[in-house]
């Protein structure tokens, strides 16, 4: 059979080789019916074909433009529709129908290669074909440059003007009718045409062009309605179009890339246009080299266009590859590796190289058809192909161009592929991939073993199933026991090659040149390991941290979960307060603690804990768990791992095969079978013969624990934690039920998350808050009956013991569910107890506080229930009534913060002083005792005795006490001045007024206003409502000090006959002399020009403003 290795689409339209040679290729064939299809019946007129090289995408553009452009099908063609039917009728009816529906002359435009400017190459690529076809097109505007260009001819350049008349009278023509012709013709092409022909004569052999370019869509869909009134089509076919994309610079990428876009927008819009783009990656690949596309730019694009995928079909190239080798007609098989023939079908059955095809295909095909080429290498053919294949590189290149006489007397194996597909050493030496190659020839060696790297560093590029196994490696090279052996330890022996304990295969691997063992000694030395660090290891290495209980969980539409730990020998253990249980394993040194431990288990009678004793033996799980904790530690010590580059990579290596040995070890416990531990719970022993027995005793256990959970169907609330929007809702819910005037009607607007907690906590459980000791749901009536012995049981203790009997069993309620039942449950009891933190009572408890209360588990938050005798109620009705307007009877915490509130707002000097009657002073002391503890302040004013009037009375003359007393204290001011009224005061003390400035001030004070409001303040500095009982006493002592100057003390400065200011002789401070030094300093320099009246002018001046 002849062979074409590769499909140029340029040159191979319509040769009869292209069908000629096809196998039939079903994915091939889908792709061409689709494309037709699209073509002739619907919209999506812009493809995409990606595909490896040699995938063979160029033939599938290459045979659908062949079949599309044929006028009648020639006997190859028929040939090959014969050929598909074989395959499959179905696609050979649907393309020989689809093509008989097309009414359209399709012209194929290929391009392949081109690089530059994306529309030149579309439009130069469109109007040469057409101009091979004899197809005219014009320009859009070219009517209109025709005529100016005319004109201008007219005007500047008559000479060309007369050539251009003279050649159009040989046509028969006037310049007049050339121009009507022009404007008025429906379809000018033809005149256009004829201007084109003649321009050359009178342009000195110049070709026609128009330099004014308009839009290159407006252009094209211009060419598009011409062609379209001609019955024409273009099938443009644009290949190694992602070589294209990589040619287009940075500056550019965007426009180029908006044109593909627009080509393709315009094309599915059109029914004579069809573009194909052909490329070996999406376009995406291509361009994101390129960082100045986003993704959404990229997949704009990539929309517009139908994707098909093509890869290399390796069955049919596995059938096919035989005719494909270039053996001429006189080749004879080599009798000698007929020996191997049997040996070989055994391997291939054994790796399952060929699934597909039958033994007697495998025979004739592959061993015989093939030979010498090896089957493994003949089955890495194709997947090599089409990561590493390039034009000149592909699976049917290499058959084709076999040179049987280079390989005598021996197989082509698979590891020389890879001289094959690099043949260039300078990729090699680049390619991450490459890296055990390169070490391998750098460590020098032996030929076998570098053949070996080769093999395996193909399987890796493949990410190939076959293991690397002595046997395989026999199989794979043409090697004997002996030295495929050799070959490993070789490789291993310069770490090139481990054993995946695993798979129990050997792998490829990079490890470090240092003497490992002697490093590990090292870090082993200076290591402390204990029990509890090695048990943190095992629960982490065992990887079950918990057992879910999946039936009482559907059950209760909550998640219940059981802790996994592990303990060794007698080690202490607990379960964490309202876990949900713990299964607890135990590790035991040797048989006599197994029996101590087994005797304590039994002891332990609570059923929190499923205990179970394995038979694990410690000192071999110990040293395995101390090589874990030991090569961890290396791995976090900078000193070791800088010792070599690859030390950091074969300590994971080796933690990665210790972990694998440690679970080996441990992984018979999660079977559960009964012969890997003893089980005991509640003090009894538990046998299980499966994984579903323990499952089934966990739900057992789940119901026998916590039966009167409630059932709440919220999966983001009913869980141990909640996020902070969840706990926010939480509070405002609890907030609401905490007002004394709750009825159970909840204010909520939407269906946010405060909503879902209303409705899965409260409205489907139909909660009741009229009636609460009868709950619809039994196990809220229970946890109300249990809350409710709390209260009856212990008048005060703290909230978290409330909270702890739902945390607690039988309930196991989810903490952030808890205040939120607790107080629902308790609303008809809430605002009968006071509060306290720390012994000191509590105004209110607001429902930020109960939350957290229970996130801190806070014991020292007490409440106390209260219950208040007819004498108390009667008494509080009548506080309520008169200082807070009430109604309703209020919780005597709450009164009385309302009426410690009342009380700060009255004046200092009212709350304060003494000056009051016992009873209003004792009234006061009740009130703000009332903050340490209301109830005793409730029996205090029983004790009182007043009535509702005798409580207004008492109200309002605290309210307008400081008015009273500022009457009084008028009076006790004209006493201490020894008069009846205001106005005798300066005549009585006109000497002291006389020497006292302050005096005939505070005189001019009370005489001009009439009142002691700004009196008092000149006296102490404070008003009357901000005083206390000492101000009092100094308000008067002031006073009597002033009616009481001594003469000797005093320096005064009289104005007339009247002092108008005094001074106190004393010892100037260290300011007080720097003050006066500077003063004395300035005077005496100024004074020098001044007289001395003027001088001592200025100085009396500054006395008097001081």
């Amino acid at each position: 059979m002849s062979f074409q290795p590769s499909i140029n689409i340029m040159y191979d339209i319509g040769k009869v080789q292209l069908f000629e040679n096809y196998v039939p290729n079903i994915k091939q064939l889908d792709i061409m019916n689709r494309m037709i299809k699209d073509l002739v019946e619907a919209e999506q007129h812009a493809h995409l074909l990606v595909g490896p090289y040699g995938a063979g995408k160029s033939l599938v553009g290459a045979m659908t433009t062949s079949l599309l452009t044929q006028s009648k099908f020639n006997k190859e063609i028929k040939q090959f529709f014969q050929d598909v039917h074989t395959v499959s009728p179905e696609l050979e009816i649907n393309i020989r129908v689809t093509l008989a529906k097309n009414k359209i002359k399709w012209i194929p435009v290929m391009i392949t290669g081109k690089t530059g400017d994306f529309e030149s190459i579309i439009l130069d690529s469109i109007e040469k074909k057409c101009e091979e076809n004899g197809i005219n097109l014009a320009h859009k505007n070219d009517t209109r440059y025709i005529l100016d260009l005319i004109d201008t001819w007219e005007q500047k350049f008559p000479d060309v003007y007369i050539s251009f008349g003279k050649e159009l009278q040989k046509l028969q023509y006037t310049i007049n009718q050339f121009k009507e012709q022009l404007i008025y013709e429906f379809e000018p092409d033809k005149t256009i045409q004829l201007f084109k022909n003649i321009y050359p004569n009178i342009a000195f052999g110049t070709t026609y062009h128009n330099p004014h370019r308009i839009e290159f869509i407006e252009q094209l869909h211009y060419i598009f309605d011409q062609l379209t009134k001609k019955k024409i089509g273009l099938f443009i076919v644009f290949d190694e179009f992602g070589r294209f994309l990589q040619t287009v610079s940075n500056a550019k990428i965007h426009s180029t890339m908006q044109h593909i876009q627009d080509l393709a927008e315009l094309v599915n819009r059109q029914q004579n246009a069809f573009l194909l783009m052909i490329t070996h990656t999406g376009l995406q690949q291509y361009a994101n080299a390129n960082t100045n596309l986003t993704q959404d730019e990229l997949e704009r694009v990539e929309k517009r266009f139908l994707e098909h995928r093509l890869e290399s079909d390796s069955s049919i190239f596995y059938r096919s590859a035989h005719k494909l080798l270039n053996k001429s007609k006189e080749y004879k098989p080599n009798m000698f590796l007929a020996n191997d023939y049997e040996q070989l079908g055994y391997s291939i059955m054994k790796y399952n190289l060929f699934p597909d095809m039958t033994t007697e295909e495998i025979e004739g095909t592959i061993i015989e058809g093939c030979q010498p080429i090896h089957p493994l290498t003949i089955q890495l053919l194709p997947g090599i192909s089409n990561l590493l294949g390039q034009n000149d590189r592909t699976l049917y290149m290499f058959l084709n161009e076999f040179e049987l006489e280079n390989v005598k007397g021996t197989w082509y194996y698979a590891d020389h592929l890879f001289e094959y597909f690099y043949p260039d050493n300078s990729i090699i030496l680049t390619l991450d991939s490459m890296k055990f190659y390169r070490l391998a020839s750098s460590y020098k060696v032996s030929e076998i073993a570098l053949r070996a790297v080769k093999l395996a560093t193909l399987l890796n590029i493949l990410n190939n199933r076959f293991a690397i196994t002595p046997e395989f490696l026999q199989f794979a090279l043409g090697i004997d026991e002996d030295q495929a052996q050799q070959v490993i330890e070789e490789l291993i022996h310069v770490k090139l090659l481990r054993l995946n304990p695993f798979s129990k295969t050997y792998e490829l691997y990079e490890g470090a040149l240092v003497e490992f063992e002697d490093v590990y000694k090292e870090v082993e030395m200076s290591s402390i390991l204990n029990d509890e660090v090695r048990i943190k290891a095992v629960e982490n290495l065992f990887g079950e941290r918990y057992y879910i209980p999946l039936g009482y969980n559907n059950a209760k539409s909550m998640t219940r979960y059981i802790e996994t730990k592990f303990i060794i020998g007698e080690q202490p253990f607990e379960v964490g307060l309202y876990e949900d249980g713990m299964l607890l394993y135990v590790i035991t040194r040797n048989k006599n603690e197994r029996e101590q431990v087994e005797q304590k288990i039994k002891q332990y009678t609570n059923n929190d804990i499923l205990f179970g004793v394995t038979n694990i033996d410690f000192s071999k799980v110990s040293e395995y768990i101390n090589q874990y904790l030991i090569l961890n530690r290396m791995l976090e010590m900078p000193e070791i791992l800088q010792k070599d580059a690859n030390l950091k990579k074969e300590i994971s290596l080796r933690i990665e095969t210790v972990t694998y040995v440690i679970q080996q070890i441990l992984n018979p416990l999660k079977k559960f079978s009964g012969e890997d531990a003893r089980y005991y719970w509640a003090g009894k022993e538990i046998t299980f013969n499966s994984v579903y027995q323990f499952e089934s005793f966990l739900d057992k256990w789940m119901f026998e624990r916590f039966p009167y959970t409630p059932e709440v169907r919220n999966e983001s609330f009913n869980k141990r934690s909640v996020m902070g929007i969840q706990r926010k809702s939480a509070i405002s819910i609890l907030e609401q039920i905490l007002q004394q005037t709750f009825d159970g009607t909840f204010e909520l607007t939407g269906n946010g998350p405060d909503y879902l907690i209303f409705a899965t906590t409260f409205k489907n459980l139909n909660f009741d808050f009229v009636d609460l000791d009868n709950q619809t749901v039994y196990e809220l009536t229970e946890l109300r009956k249990r809350l409710l012995e709390q209260l009856e049981n212990t008048k005060r203790n703290s909230v978290y013991s409330l909270y702890s009997i739902a945390l607690s069993e039988p309930f196991g309620i989810r903490a952030p569910l808890v205040p939120l039942l607790v107080v629902a449950l308790l609303k008809d009891k809430w605002h009968q107890m006071a509060f306290y933190s720390n012994d000191f009572s509590l105004p209110e408890m607001n429902a930020e506080m109960l939350y957290e209360i229970l996130e801190q588990a806070a014991e020292f938050y007490e409440y106390e229930v209260y219950s208040l005798d007819e004498e108390s109620s009667e008494s509080l009705q009548y506080l309520n009534e008169v200082y807070l307007d009430g109604g309703n009877v209020i919780p005597p915490n709450i009164l009385f913060k309302e009426l410690n509130q009342w009380l700060l707002k009255l004046p200092r000097f009212t709350q304060i002083t003494n000056k009051q009657p016992a009873e209003i002073l004792k009234f006061k002391q009740i009130i703000r005792s009332s903050e340490t503890d209301p109830l005793v302040a409730s029996k205090e004013f029983v004790n009182l005795g007043l009535l509702k009037e005798q409580y207004r009375e008492v109200k309002q003359y605290l309210e307008d006490f400081v008015e009273e007393f500022k009457k009084q204290l008028l009076q006790e001011t004209l006493v201490a001045f020894d008069v009846q009224e205001i106005k005798e005061i300066r005549n009585k003390h006109a000497i002291t007024i006389q020497k006292s400035p302050q005096l005939l001030e505070l005189v001019g004070i009370l005489e001009q206003e009439q009142n002691l409001d700004s009196f008092i303040i000149k006296v102490v500095g404070v008003r009357l409502e901000d005083w206390s009982d000492v101000t009092y006493d100094s308000y008067f002592a002031t006073l009597t000090q002033l009616l009481t100057v001594v003469d000797s003390e005093m320096i005064r400065v009289i104005e007339g006959d009247q002092v108008i200011s005094t001074i106190k002789e004393m010892e100037l401070s260290v300011k007080g002399n720097t003050i006066y030094n500077q003063l004395q300093r300035i005077v005496t320099a100024g004074g020098r020009t001044m007289n001395a009246e003027e001088v001592k002018y200025i100085l009396y001046r500054v006395l008097k403003e001081v």
